[in-house]
Formats: structure tokens, sequence, C-alpha cells
């Protein structure tokens, strides 16, 4: 079975071979190394259904005892309760925006505890920027109706340990070709430096000769 939720590897004794019909669309999520559907999902009226080839417990799988069933059944129910894409989704990236199909305006609490107010657009989506903080926002709707959470997570491309190649430098011989960048304020300093040193100069030369006046003049 291959898929992104820690499922690769898991075996399957018995499923049910099906056959998709093409007139209807379907989704299939996931699948067998065999290429056989494992889960299918297709929305159904206002609902959405989803069907799993084999057993969700031992008797035909050892799906259950892989590190990714519990996210496999976390995001096959938001899945289903999000019933023609409205909710919005259940996590986004720092910086993508929370789109959602609800009757707005709703209130949205970060997780700093800022409450700001949505509006939908024009088409009646609702588009939810400020996502530039990673933890759980609170979607508070109104009247009886309860709070929604998604939640914001940074991008796991962030935390890529893999070794990156690095460029070598453009070699000539037994020189290295560099740009050096020389500051402006050098060229100054050493001309104030000859300047004070020609004045310093001048007042030694001065002095020597107002001596030498006041030496002849004594004798």
């Amino acid at each position: 079975m291959s898929s992104d939720l820690g499922l690769l590897g898991a075996r399957a004794r018995r499923i049910y071979l099906l056959q998709p019909d093409a007139e209807r669309d379907h989704e299939v999520a996931l699948a067998y190394s065999s290429g056989a559907p494992a889960l299918l999902s297709r929305e159904v009226g206002r609902g959405r259904v989803a069907l799993l080839t084999t057993s969700i417990d031992r008797d035909w799988s050892d799906i259950p005892l892989r590190p990714g069933f519990v996210p496999l059944a976390a995001r096959l129910i938001t899945y289903l309760g999000n019933r023609g894409g409205q909710i919005g989704a259940s996590e986004v990236m720092v910086g993508e925006p929370w789109i959602s199909g609800l009757a707005g305006p709703l209130t949205i609490v970060t997780p700093r505890g800022q409450r700001i107010a949505v509006a939908a657009d024009e088409d009646g989506t609702i588009r939810f920027t400020e996502t530039f903080e990673p933890g759980h926002y609170r979607v508070e709707r109104g009247g009886d109706e309860a709070p929604l959470v998604f939640v914001v997570n940074v991008d796991p491309a962030e935390s890529d340990t893999a070794p990156q190649a690095i460029t070598p430098p453009n070699l000539v011989g037994d020189r290295v070709l560099a740009d050096a960048h020389v500051p402006r304020w050098r060229p100054l300093l050493a001309l104030a430096a000859l300047i004070l040193g020609g004045e310093s100069l001048l007042r030694i030369r001065r002095r020597r000769r107002s001596l030498a006046r006041r030496a002849k003049e004594g004798a």
C-alpha cells in the first residue's frame, strides 16, 4: 500500500477487487502496490462517502498496527464531516489562506487570543489570510453553533536535514576570483590621516624655526 500517511508496507491478506465507474466522479485516496484501489471516496448529494476495500480491523490486514492508522482515521472523519467542503480545511501551512464555504460573518480567534472578524467574498467564500502564526485557530460561528478548529502548521520542508550541494569557487590557475567590497570610508580616512600628518609636520618646522630665531637674538 502506498500513501503519505506512514502506511507504506502495510499488508492486506484479503481485499475486495473493485472497478470504479468511469462515468462517476471518484477519487482513489489509497492504492495497493498492485494498483488496485484501497480507499475510494466520492461526493453524494450534500455529503461524502468513503469505501475501504479491506477490513478496518486486523481480520484482513495489519493497517491498525501501522503508525499512520490514527492520522488516516482522523483525516477521513474530518473529510466525511466536511459536507460539500463548506467547513474548510482542518490544516493549512503558515501563510496559506484558510478557505471555507460557511455562511459568514465568522470570528476567528488566533493562538494568541486575537479575535478577527471575517466576512464572505462576493462569491460567498470566506478566505482567512492572516495565518502567519502556527497553532490552533478557533472559528466562532455565533448563535448555538459549536466552534470549529483548524490548525496552522509550519512547512515540513523547512526541517529538511538532507545534505545540500555547495557550488565550488571559480578557480583560474592558483587564484580564486572573488568580488571584494572595499568600504568608501577607507580612502577618506587615509586622506584625513595624510592631512593631519602634514599639518603636524608644518607645526614642528615652525616651532624649530621659532626656537632657532630666539637663539640667534639671545646671542
